[in-house]
């Protein structure tokens, strides 16, 4: 077992020497040397048998306290070099430290960095990244979203047509209408193929948020990523519902199913993404990128309790 030496060995040296030098003095003093000599081979014989306690001796023992946290950002070990990214982090009872050891050389470090003057700019940098950070994830599932109202919504244009009215309803006193009213396309076996293509990449779309999601925010509880593919691709159908009902009244006859389908399609994917969202993409991660890189997105597997594979951890050592 590796045990936290929370002395120096020069300065536990130090004191048992003051320990036994006391010892003689009283032997001397008293003149009793057969008393003082026990005492003596006692004080030895503590020094050698006597366990050491855990939270007041000299050592510390760090497998069996509590993981209170895990590296997240690149900390190398000061002795081989080796980067101490998701080793577990363990508080120290007796000074409240916080420590982490290094599995390659067993070496203990704090696990907070020492602050330069640099870190203010450091902060400021790290500042404008995450702005940089949300705008990029609020534009992404932006972009999905809008791509599912046009899968649902406006992709039903496509299928449809201008048709000019006739000239005796268009002439017949009193009509102030509209001279064009839309009508469904022949449902050929072309426009068949475009309607399941479109179909299915409402599944697709569906399926892509939820694991963006699942993946972005990963430090959400698993129920709020069943709300999102529920409440979205339904309110995606209530809006594609009223603008052709507004446009094209006399074609929600077909209108209706075709966007109950792109919803349902939506929700299929989505609850599917949510359910294989993580384990997808940490298979992704597993066959395109190496091992001693993976430690980046170790997150990933860390948020599921599971171990990051090909970076070794303290539990693994």
């Amino acid at each position: 077992m590796q045990v936290l030496q929370t002395e120096p060995l020069s300065g536990l040296l130090s004191r048992k020497i003051c320990g036994l030098k006391a010892a003689f003095i009283s032997a001397v003093k008293s003149g009793d040397f057969v008393t003082s000599a026990v005492g003596v081979y006692n004080i030895i014989k503590k020094m050698i048998t006597e366990p050491q306690d855990q939270t007041g001796g000299e050592q510390l023992s760090l497998e069996n306290l509590p993981v209170v946290a895990y590296v997240e950002i690149d900390r190398y070990c000061d002795g081989c070099g080796y980067n101490l990214r998701t080793q577990a982090v363990c508080r120290d009872p007796r000074t409240s430290i916080l420590v982490c050891r290094c599995p390659e050389c067993a070496r203990f470090h704090a696990a907070t960095d020492t602050v330069t003057s640099a870190r203010p700019w450091l902060h400021r940098l790290a500042t404008l990244l995450l702005l940089i950070w949300i705008v990029v994830v609020i534009s992404g599932a932006g972009s999905i979203v809008l791509l599912e109202f046009i899968s649902t919504a406006v992709s039903f244009e496509e299928l449809t047509r201008w048709r000019r009215l006739p000239a005796s309803v268009i002439n017949a006193p009193g009509y102030a209408g509209p001279r064009y009213k839309y009508e469904l396309r022949p449902m050929d076996r072309e426009n068949k193929v475009f309607v399941a293509v479109l179909i299915s990449s409402s599944f697709v779309l569906g399926f892509t948020g939820a694991v963006f999601a699942t993946v972005i925010f990963c430090h959400w509880r698993r129920r709020y990523y069943f709300i999102v593919v529920l409440t979205i691709p339904v309110l995606i159908g209530i809006s594609a519902y009223y603008i052709w009902k507004i446009n094209a009244p006399s074609l929600m006859q077909w209108c209706i199913p075709y966007i109950f389908a792109h919803t349902i399609a939506q929700i299929l994917g989505g609850v599917i993404g949510v359910v294989s969202g993580r384990p997808f993409a940490r298979l992704l991660i597993r066959i395109l990128i190496p091992p001693p890189l993976r430690s980046y997105l170790a997150f990933l597997w860390l948020v599921d309790g599971k171990q990051v594979p090909g970076v070794a951890t303290n539990s693994t050592r």
